[in-house]
């Protein structure tokens, strides 16, 4: 195999602290290797929220570019950056890159591969054989939450494409004990997020392979998701919030779980890339949070659509993440007409939806947050009708527990093991990695390269 020279691995919003404590119990032993083999920094997301999101600071990683100049606030908006990104410099200086699942991107026409991540609108992977991995895995992420699925014909095709992608026999004896384990079990269908992971990772490393790549990017958001949910089900002591007493005792591990599992995951790739220099990046990271915080999401949106009065052949609607979607329309002015018509509905006297407008964009989220929240009932102000919510919603997964925080894992192998105190911005990652290429950064990547000799 022919190595990259370097690999980042985008592991989305790991925690230092978990980190640190789950390697001092031994638990982590790839983790622990690669960081007394690493530089060491703490990098500083810069922000609070509500532009303290991965898809605001994944993009800073990327573009060498701060909030403030890239402008880049939601999920999906990341094609309106006009400026050029890290692989995108290096494949116009004809360094073949690879790009796998970063998040809000804007690359295209690179040389070499691009699978989108799963929340991009109009995206398409490259090569375009890719399209049977993409397509099957996006609209499984993103409607994962409903227990919806693809197609047996999709599922079969899916599973041909990896066959001949470079799955390993491991990774099938991974796929078999998770359904062996859901069927004896339904409750632990969590833990396919994590077995997604390793999927990924094989079609990573066929593409590298199949396209002598020097730079490639691995996004993982598995962890991510079960601190959001299951912190309190691991650390009970740290909430005034239980959680529900009819929930599985098996989500106590989920966090333990998905660390591992990446643990395992990171144990692979420094015996596959030896030879590359290795980039651990968080972008931030989560802490615990002790809220009483729910999501609540469309059963489906024609009915919605059909409460609120708007032709649903006049509007796209695109599910992003948790409960948050867009809705595209043809012209600015049809989207603030139908801001209009969203904006007529509340709940207790509330607005139903939290909004944004961008031109003929609408960027929306249930604004209900409360727990029970299916006995409540939907006004229409106009006319005064009604309808309940839980004809329209349904409730997403279980209590957050877990938030974002501004402090991000930046671990770079160097051989050596040095921890530097400062903390660095997560604008210096890109034209670092421009510097070890010896490719000069662009006009507006305004990030000071950090010193990893």
């Amino acid at each position: 195999m022919t190595n990259p020279k370097i690999i980042l691995l985008e592991f989305n919003e790991l925690s230092p602290i978990l980190l640190r404590d789950f390697m001092a119990d031994g638990l982590l032993p790839s983790f622990s290797r690669l960081y007394k083999n690493s530089k060491i920094f703490t990098t500083d997301a810069s922000h609070d929220l509500p532009k303290l999101n991965p898809w605001v600071q994944w993009v800073s990683v990327h573009s060498g570019m701060n909030y403030q100049a890239h402008q880049i606030s939601t999920l999906g908006e990341g094609d309106n950056l006009q400026s050029a990104c890290v692989a995108k410099v290096l494949s116009d200086a004809d360094i073949p890159v690879g790009v796998f699942g970063s998040m809000n991107t804007n690359y295209h026409g690179l040389a070499g591969y691009m699978v989108p991540d799963p929340w991009r609108k109009a995206a398409h992977a490259e090569p375009s054989d890719l399209a049977t991995y993409y397509d099957f895995v996006s609209n499984q992420v993103k409607e994962y939450s409903k227990g919806e699925s693809n197609s047996l014909f999709d599922a079969v095709k899916f599973l041909w494409f990896l066959i001949s992608h470079g799955l390993r026999p491991s990774t099938v004896v991974k796929i078999a004990k998770q359904l062996i384990a859901e069927f004896r079990h339904s409750e632990l269908s969590w833990r396919r997020a994590s077995l997604l992971d390793h999927i990924q990772y094989d079609l990573f490393r066929h593409l590298n392979k199949s396209h002598q790549v020097g730079f490639a990017t691995f996004f993982s958001n598995s962890v991510a998701h079960f601190q959001h949910y299951y912190w309190r089900h691991m650390a009970p002591d740290q909430f005034n919030v239980p959680a529900a007493d009819d929930e599985h005792p098996s989500l106590a591990s989920a966090i333990i779980y998905g660390y591992q599992n990446q643990d395992a995951l990171l144990g692979r790739i420094m015996a596959d890339y030896p030879g590359s220099t290795l980039i651990l990046c968080t972008a931030l990271s989560q802490e615990p949070w002790d809220s009483d915080k729910v999501t609540y999401r469309p059963k489906d949106f024609g009915s919605l659509l059909q409460f609120v009065a708007i032709g649903p052949d006049t509007v796209t609607v695109e599910p992003v993440m948790a409960e948050e979607f867009s809705c595209v329309f043809a012209s600015d002015s049809e989207a603030a007409a139908a801001k209009e018509h969203f904006e007529d509905l509340q709940v207790n006297g509330d607005g139903l939806f939290k909004i944004e407008q961008k031109d003929n964009e609408l960027f929306m989220g249930c604004a209900v947050i409360c727990s029970g929240a299916e006995s409540l009932t939907i006004v229409r102000s106009s006319d005064g009708a009604t309808i309940q919510f839980s004809e329209l919603f349904y409730q997403l997964h279980t209590t957050r527990s877990g938030k974002h925080s501004a402090d991000g894992v930046l671990w770079i192998r160097t051989g050596q093991h040095e921890v530097v105190a400062d903390k660095v911005s997560l604008t210096s990652i890109a034209p670092t990695i421009l510097a070890e290429f010896g490719v000069r950064s662009p006009e507006g990547m305004n990030g000071v390269p950090l010193s990893i000799s």
